[in-house]
């Protein structure tokens, strides 16, 4: 949904860098995209996006601000990435891998969410408000070298923002359809040497009317808050030392109520003596951080220590109706973590950076009798290097990541699951890439990456719940990539494009088997296949004209040329050899306008895919044993319109503007997994403070 998508698009390294709006008086047009952003995601050092061999997505502050968005799920699929929906959790997808529903957190994701470089034990990103948050990059593809397990097929950095000397000031407030709220607060400041920046946001809302103006019960947001807050100390102007805190709450109802086949856990109505789920997803986490370098920046080190708690809690109330009583779950993640490294760059023929990671986890289950008590631990060395050839018209990049993992579960009493003693495995990742730079607008790049997942604790150890029983297998072989990507990217004066094509050669996939009535368990396919292209572009015809205002419209999309599960007897049990959750088509297209005297911006953004394969676990699906064979979901197109238009520009003194949205204008039954369809047609309206 948001402007720039170019900036988000997989190659990603065009970034438009404008001034917000609330400076439109003070910069009348900023029209840059270019390869000289500046990213940390990719080498977890600073570098410009012309020296990344990898595809990177930008979507920067200006972009977040015209969206529609309030959470980072929204954020992301109107961007072009495909959200799996699942109710109450939200989970991101990137070149058919992703997060997932697990009761291991993050631990079992093939996508890694991390907040300012950091793992918090992020699992739901319907849960990120996008208060203080200055950019966020993704990577797209194995992050295996910087990041480790759980980053498989790619990363997904949310950095927010830190106080400088210019103090800033934002507040919003506003009312949508289903009695709906929203409510956010940004400030950020710097005296001397202390910088201090925070954000929050918060928002509820009824159960939502879906397409035509059914209402979809159990779909209530009671509060959804999201905050963080950024604070340090820089003396000698080299070094600094800092405090990161976030605290994300969600508490929300949901069930699955819509379903045609009303299954006993459905619910048409919250007083209905059928049976509702409440639920809060709880995330904290605090971090103390330094960075330092020489006087002359050749040298530049950091280091950071973070602790928190990441919980998932369920209270299940069923009526006399539903014959079964009422029943409390609890997930408690305990993380924590701890890196460091140091890096050198002379700024001309080579740089290089070493570095340390450890992340431990502990996770408790009280009535997830499906998942047994975890214990997690990855220690892990890494290094990466550049070299710079033929004027940095050439650019060579190659690394290497050495994990150490240990993993052991508990026999959790309350349910059937076995106990494993720690067991350890270690795995190499390498990478390597090329980009070569003939011109300022081109860049061409070729990259190679492995990326890894071991089996969870609770895939191992087996469990069972609801009248299923997961059996466990103690065999389970660490998942394996092999990416070879090739891509081009481009930037103008107004106007940009990138090209990617990908080849991901899949082993020992880890999948989910139906072995008899109600029992599962998890087993190794051998092989699987995921290729595909990714292209992106965007034309700024105010800035092709030497016109004040901006009008660009844009695209991103990815099409996935395979998709292919190489498994016959998996595809056997379900009926297709297309991998789940894994569109053959999406795309986000639209257009941004914005005129610095009017006052006035607005975006117009459709997001769509088609050609996704889901599990289908209705009563009706022929399959082994009756259910979980793949049905194709129906292509989806939601249209989503932003205006914004100054109230008062009281100078020095800051703005006061008027914001309204149109959320899937033309009412489409946005059903991103089988029976979750979204919100129907909705608006917001609200006024925003920025003083800047």
């Amino acid at each position: 949904m948001s402007g720039n998508w170019l900036r988000t698009s997989v190659l990603g390294i065009g970034a438009i860098l404008a001034a917000p709006p609330a400076i439109w008086a003070q910069d009348q047009k900023t029209t840059s995209m270019t390869l000289d952003t500046v990213v940390v995601t990719a080498t977890r050092s600073e570098e410009t996006l012309r020296e990344v061999t990898s595809s990177v997505t930008v979507i920067d502050e200006k972009d977040i601000k015209k969206s529609t968005a309030n959470t980072m799920s929204e954020l992301l699929s109107q961007n072009g990435f495909f959200i799996q929906d699942q109710g109450s959790d939200s989970f991101v997808q990137v070149r058919g891998m992703r997060q997932k529903l697990n009761n291991d957190g993050e631990v079992g994701n093939q996508v890694l969410v991390l907040l300012n470089g950091r793992r918090i034990g992020i699992t739901n990103v319907k849960s990120l408000g996008l208060a203080n948050i200055q950019r966020i990059e993704i990577i797209r593809g194995p992050s295996a070298v910087q990041y480790g397990p759980s980053a498989m097929g790619g990363v997904v950095n949310i950095i927010t923002k830190r106080g400088t000397e210019d103090t800033k000031f934002s507040m919003e407030a506003g009312l949508s359809s289903y009695d709906g709220r929203k409510e956010s607060l940004g400030f950020s400041t710097a005296k001397n040497g202390f910088d201090i920046a925070l954000g929050l946001t918060e928002r509820g809302r009824d159960d939502y009317d879906i397409k035509g103006g059914d209402r979809y019960y159990g779909t209530e947001i009671d509060s959804d808050l999201f905050s963080n807050v950024v604070m340090g100390y820089t003396f000698n102007e080299k070094h600094r030392i800092g405090l990161d805190f976030a605290y994300s709450r969600a508490k929300r109802s949901g069930s699955n109520s819509w379903s045609t086949l009303k299954y006993w856990w459905t619910q048409p109505e919250k007083d209905d003596p059928q049976s509702y789920t409440d639920y809060t997803i709880e995330n904290k986490n605090l971090a103390l951080v330094y960075e330092g370098a020489t006087e002359d920046n050749a040298f530049k080190w950091g280091a950071s220590y973070g602790f928190g708690t990441d919980t998932k809690k369920s209270d299940l109330a069923k009526g006399p109706a539903s014959g079964y009583g009422p029943s409390h779950n609890k997930r408690d993640a305990d993380i924590k973590t701890a890196t460091a490294h140091i890096g050198y760059d002379d700024t001309g023929l080579f740089s290089m950076i070493l570095g340390f990671d450890y992340a431990n986890y502990d996770i408790d289950q009280h009535g997830y009798s499906w998942a047994p008590n975890a214990k997690y631990k990855d220690t892990a060395g890494y290094f990466s290097g550049k070299l710079r050839l033929l004027d940095d018209m050439v650019i060579i990049s190659a690394g290497g990541r050495y994990d150490n993992y240990k993993v052991s579960a508990d026999a959790n009493p309350e349910g059937f699951t076995a106990a494993i003693p720690e067991s350890a495995d270690n795995n190499f990742a390498p990478s390597v890439g090329i980009a070569v730079l003939p011109t300022d607008w081109l860049k061409l790049r070729v990259n190679y990456a492995e990326g890894f997942m071991m089996a969870t604790p609770a895939q191992l150890a087996g469990g069972s719940g609801n009248n299923y029983i997961w059996l466990g297998n103690s065999g389970l072989k660490p998942e394996k990539t092999k990416t070879f990507e090739l891509g081009a990217d481009l930037s103008g004066h107004f106007w940009e494009a990138g090209l990617t094509y990908f080849h991901t050669d899949y082993k020992n996939m880890i999948k989910d088997f139906t072995v008899a009535p109600n029992t599962h368990q998890y087993r190794n396919i051998d092989a699987a296949l995921l290729s595909g292209l990714e292209l992106s572009g965007g034309v700024d015809f105010g800035a092709a004209f030497n016109q004040p205002f901006e009008l660009r419209p844009y695209a991103s999309l990815t099409y996935m040329i395979d998709r292919e599960n190489k498994d016959p007897a998996t595809v056997l049990a379900y009926k297709s050899d297309k991998l789940p959750l894994a569109p053959e088509f999406s795309v986000a297209y639209g257009v941004t306008f914005s005129h610095p005297d009017w006052g006035f911006r607005s975006t117009l953004n459709a997001s769509y895919f088609t050609g996704a394969y889901t599990p289908d676990y209705r009563a009706s699906a022929a399959s082994p044993y009756g259910a979980g064979v793949y049905t194709e979901i129906d292509s989806v197109t939601v249209v989503d319109l932003s205006l914004e238009k100054t109230l008062f520009d009281f100078g020095d003194k800051g703005i006061l503007s008027l914001r309204g949205e149109i959320n899937n204008m033309f009412d489409s039954r946005n059903e991103m997994y089988l029976d979750y369809p979204g919100p129907g047609r909705n608006f917001y309206l609200g006024l925003k403070y920025d003083y800047m």
